[in-house]
């Protein structure tokens, strides 16, 4: 028993017979009781973030024109072209967007409407950014 008081004891540690040692949690587990388990935090940022992409605007035009745009132009051939991606000026680079733009053709295999490769795009990112 943890008191080693009598009335505290189970009957084979009275007896003056030793208990087994009990099964516990790590005592790391109770030194933070603010710090959740890395899985509990993760699912919580990746709820948080998927409810950011469902429901927010986007709010930024350089998001929309900077890497929403690009990436519609690379996966489906039309769209927008930034003058910052155009070759004549050539001064950003489209090595960040070829993640996303595999995203969005693995989401047109899925469902060819446009809305749904759009959020499969926005929900993988959250994932991501959940871990």
């Amino acid at each position: 028993s943890t008191w080693g008081h009598p009335t505290c004891m189970s009957g084979r540690e009275a007896s003056g017979t030793p208990a087994a040692p009990a099964a516990s949690a790590s005592p790391s587990r109770y030194l933070n009781p603010w710090l959740p388990a890395w899985r509990v935090a993760m699912w919580t940022l990746f709820a948080v973030r998927t409810s950011a992409v469902m429901f927010e605007v986007v709010s930024d035009c350089d998001e929309t024109y900077n890497y929403i745009e690009p990436t519609h132009y690379l996966a489906h051939g039309h769209g927008l072209q930034t003058w910052e991606y155009a070759p004549q000026y050539a001064l950003r680079s489209y090595a960040y967007l070829l993640p996303h733009v595999w995203l969005v053709k693995f989401a047109a295999l899925l469902n060819r409407n446009k809305v749904f490769q759009y959020m499969f795009l926005k929900i993988a990112l959250a994932a991501f950014t959940s871990l």
